[in-house]
């Protein structure tokens, strides 16, 4: 009952955003050529101890007075960066063991990719990668450039790895363009999503180039009591596992104290 009352306030919500953006943009007089006017849902998440995901509504309208040119829409939603080592495991002697590692200096903690259609048929292979705009062109910085062929296959593995867990995804027809003026995407953020600063960037392309861009910041953060046990776990490391030991010891002792009694 709970997750039905919930799923129908988030429709609801979303045509009241939608007719809120429409509206601004009429009463405006209108984008200029080709400009966006874009918003979002919620620009913080919460996560305590029973997050189980959650959905971000991202929505917006440009221009259309060019009535010649086709116009499409991809929402990328990512963040942190972090660094990352990459391993391959090669058999040896019977054994699997680690044989190879790249290290990678940044890469998306999180990346999901919605388009108005497939990604690769909107723009040519070069104007997506020029702005990271599909998992075969994530943005990543590496040291060592030198061996591309190989660095392939470690960041291949990674992005299979991120998928199978939820964090990164792509997807062809994630947003909806409504009457070639408004526009609409959902992107889930799965359970254990990182925490930390997201920035959504909506990328308007028009024959292929893109004519358009706008970001939005999205905060991710632990609250409540789970917030107060991360910080001490990262500020105070001794002092917190110092702290688990003693509790750990002081409920096995009286455990044990009980079941005795009992007998």
């Amino acid at each position: 009952m709970h997750k039905h009352v919930t799923r129908t306030s988030f429709i609801f919500t979303s045509f009241i955003l939608k007719g809120l953006v429409f509206c601004a943009f009429v009463l405006s007089g209108g984008a200029k050529a080709e400009e966006l006017v874009t918003d979002l849902s919620t620009s913080e998440v919460a996560i305590e101890a029973n997050f189980s995901g959650e959905k971000i509504l991202l929505f917006g309208a440009f221009d259309n007075t060019r009535k010649d040119n086709k116009y499409d829409v991809a929402i990328i939603l990512r963040g942190p960066d972090q660094p990352v080592t990459v391993r391959r495991k090669s058999r040896i002697g019977g054994i699997w063991v680690n044989s190879h590692a790249l290290k990678i200096d940044s890469v998306p903690a999180y990346y999901a990719i919605s388009g108005s259609r497939p990604i690769a048929e909107i723009a040519s292979p070069e104007e997506l990668r020029r702005h990271g705009a599909s998992l075969e062109h994530l943005p990543t910085s590496l040291r060592d450039d030198t061996a591309q062929p190989a660095n392939r296959e470690f960041i291949d593995g990674l992005i299979r790895n991120k998928m199978a867990q939820g964090l990164y995804q792509q997807n062809p027809n994630g947003v909806k363009i409504i009457g070639n003026r408004l526009f609409r995407s959902e992107i889930a953020l799965p359970p254990g999503v990182p925490i930390g600063m997201y920035r959504a960037d909506i990328l308007l392309f028009s024959d292929g180039k893109i004519v358009s861009r706008q970001s939005n910041a999205i905060r991710v953060g632990i609250v409540g009591f789970e917030q107060f046990l991360h910080r001490w776990a990262h500020q105070l490391p001794i002092l917190y596992g110092m702290t688990g030991v003693i509790v750990a010891l002081i409920s096995g002792w009286g455990a044990a104290i009980f079941f005795r009694r009992r007998i």
